[in-house]
């Protein structure tokens, strides 16, 4: 009788230890850390498409870091006639295991909600559904060829229709010098 007692002790306890675990909050996770290469400061050369075959350039600065456990990317990039001035969002939903995404310019434009992102074969890729004067489409942001020192991202367009636009948002960063 005492060895069953005994025994049922350690399976509640084993029990109430896995649910302990099991409904942890996200505040008490830690965040994931394949985003943790964009940290620091960047110089960015962009492109934006503006026709089939032409695009305008820019260049200007990213500046990654965490404000809690939301990881902000202030981008300032200007432009011959315009400046692409805010801030992408990212926070991990641990429930979908993906990130959140928002992109926030500074400027009166409209804010890009309900981006999702996830890491897959070293390439980070972001996915947004839209409308502009072509028709409905799905947004493929895709960060690549990454290392300590360097990124490349590139953002395509599939309209409902069928259309695609490729390389509408290109730009490549590498990593400022720290100051000493």
């Amino acid at each position: 009788m005492v060895d069953a007692s005994i025994e049922m002790k350690a399976i509640i306890f084993t029990f109430s230890i896995f649910m302990l675990v099991g409904c942890q909050s996200e505040t008490d996770r830690e965040r994931p850390t394949e985003l943790d290469f964009m940290l620091g400061e960047w110089a960015a050369e962009a492109k934006i498409k503006v026709s089939p075959e032409d695009y305008i350039t820019g260049v200007g600065t990213i500046n990654a870091y965490y404000n809690g456990d939301t990881l902000m990317a202030d981008m300032n990039i200007q432009f011959e006639e315009f400046d692409v001035v805010g801030v992408t969002k990212r926070l991990y939903n641990f429930e979908k295991e993906m990130w959140e995404i928002s992109w926030n310019p500074e400027e009166a434009s409209e804010v890009v909600p309900n981006i999702e992102g996830k890491m897959r074969d070293n390439r980070f890729i972001e996915l947004n559904f839209g409308e502009d004067q072509f028709g409905s489409f799905m947004g493929r942001l895709v960060i690549f060829d990454i290392t300590k020192d360097h990124f490349s991202v590139r953002k395509d367009r599939l309209y409902d229709t069928g259309g695609l636009m490729k390389d509408i948002w290109v730009y490549e960063a590498t990593r400022k010098p720290a100051n000493r």
